[in-house]
């Protein structure tokens, strides 16, 4: 297996980042459901998919402050930039899907596809560290998941991955399509608990071994411009693989047994009401862990209590990191 220990860095960070609001975006999609084989689940298309909220703004300042060890950032779109972040061409790149997803697999609206192209960016460190824009530091930036540390550790959400073999949404079918894949290759587990909602050290030799573990499900994967019930999501096969490679290796007595963490990842919806949102965030500060993810719940609305809710999420980020990033043109606190 060759997951060798990582280096003591810099290590790259990879973002993706899309804005559905951008001109041209939504003839885009038309077209990918007209020429789409069936019609997508709505949770593929929700609004909450495409919708750019606040939250890159707010993750670059939180690996400005704790982004020890983290080299360059490179922040992968589909030619779209914030109006407010400005590339230096050294520590912060902006790269096209172009430069790293096949001609004929494009425009894809599906991140399960993108993912499985991001260690094509060309210059990257390996390993590198794939953050959604929806993740933030909450404090120094050290690494548990992955093999930075000794023994290696994995964190893991304290629930199982959903094994409904019928569901037929994109979250819940992918998260049933992947347990089976796993159960089929290493021998079924009566749970496996979910990959953390946080920053995935990713290693360019085990990507390439789960390339060659699921060659056909990964290349349909790449394929899908919507999400399906038949992707395969990297950060929860990654996770899994490593799982049970490293077992294999602690049974053989080739190294130590990997630690098992609770995720560090505070996880903040915000999709309810604006009460319990206000709420959440006022007592947000005596929680927090390493990590901070923020999950847009709100789907198709994007006006009335949404947009209260995200202009309470705005204001809450720009009291916690009033320090603007290097990289925002218009530094405003």
């Amino acid at each position: 297996m060759a997951a060798e220990a990582a280096t003591n860095g810099p290590w790259d960070v990879v973002f993706t980042w899309v804005d559905g609001a951008r001109p041209g975006f939504q003839t885009d999609l038309a077209r990918a459901l007209a020429a789409s084989a069936s019609p997508p689940h709505p949770r593929a298309i929700g609004a909450n998919r495409f919708r750019p909220t606040p939250c890159l703004r707010y993750a670059l300042r939180s690996i400005a402050k704790h982004g020890r060890g983290l080299g360059r950032i490179f922040v992968v779109t589909n030619g779209e930039r914030p109006a407010w972040l400005e590339a230096d061409g050294e520590r912060l790149v902006f790269v096209d899907h172009a430069k790293i997803i096949d001609a004929d697999h494009r425009p894809t609206f599906n991140s399960n596809a993108i993912e499985w192209c991001l260690h094509r960016i060309p210059g990257l460190s390996d390993p590198f560290v794939y953050f959604n824009d929806d993740v933030l530091l909450t404090a120094d930036f050290s690494f548990a998941n992955g093999m930075a540390t000794s023994p290696p550790t994995l964190s893991l959400e304290g629930w199982p991955m959903y094994r409904d073999p019928t569901a037929i949404d994109p979250v819940g079918g992918s998260a049933a399509f992947n347990a089976s894949l796993l159960d089929e290759r290493f021998g079924p587990r009566a749970a496996r608990p979910e990959a953390p909602h946080e920053p995935l050290m990713l290693h360019k030799a085990v990507l390439a071994e789960l390339e060659r573990a699921w060659p056909a499900e990964i290349a349909a994967t790449r394929a899908h411009k919507l999400r399906t019930p038949r992707d395969v999501v990297l950060p929860r096969m990654y996770v899994h693989y490593l799982l049970e490679q490293l077992e294999a290796a602690a049974r053989r007595g080739d190294g130590p047994p990997p630690r098992l963490a609770p995720t560090s990842a505070v996880l903040l919806s915000y999709g309810g009401p604006s009460a319990d949102f206000s709420s959440q965030l006022q007592r947000l500060p005596e929680h927090l862990g390493a990590f901070l993810c923020i999950n847009d719940e709100l789907g198709e609305r994007g006006d009335g209590e949404g947009a209260d809710n995200e202009r309470l999420l705005e204001a809450f980020l720009a009291w916690f990191y009033p320090t603007p990033a290097p990289w925002e043109r218009d530094r405003r606190p």
